[in-house]
């Protein structure tokens, strides 16, 4: 992608919720902050993780494997270098697997146009040992 789903600016927002592990935080900054066209795009996306989560004991891609491959690419910085681009990626593996856990939340408005599941009772076990706060409640 010539710009990432989630620009820097955003990214950078989503910091301290991430760090406090706040993902009733991040969904609403994203929800709130994010433009139509790349919620949608960000909606496509997670609905096509999902789906290869669920295959996770097929393809060995469960959320951690995905979110490692797919952090960088929806939130890179034009203009990183290769130690930034090291030392972020634990913060982007992160932010993929809250958005992931939290999937239903952030894309309840697309699920319909999408078809994009609710995250079945196998993506908590596949997203590496970071489940919903939903699935808690």
């Amino acid at each position: 992608l010539d710009h990432p789903i989630i620009p820097d600016p955003l990214f950078q927002m989503l910091l301290s919720p991430l760090d406090q592990k706040d993902g009733k935080a991040l969904i609403e900054i994203i929800k709130s902050e994010l433009e139509e066209s790349r919620k949608e795009a960000l909606a496509r996306i997670l609905g096509l993780l999902v789906k290869i989560v669920e295959r996770a004991d097929y393809n060995k891609m469960d959320g951690r494997n995905l979110s490692i491959i797919f952090g960088p690419i929806l939130t890179r910085s034009q203009g990183m270098t290769v130690e930034e681009m090291v030392r972020f990626n634990h913060l982007q593996s992160a932010l993929v697997l809250h958005l992931l856990a939290n999937v239903s939340e952030l894309i309840g408005v697309y699920q319909q146009q999408t078809q994009i599941p609710h995250p079945p009772p196998c993506l908590d076990e596949n997203l590496g040992g970071l489940s919903s706060p939903h699935s808690e409640e």
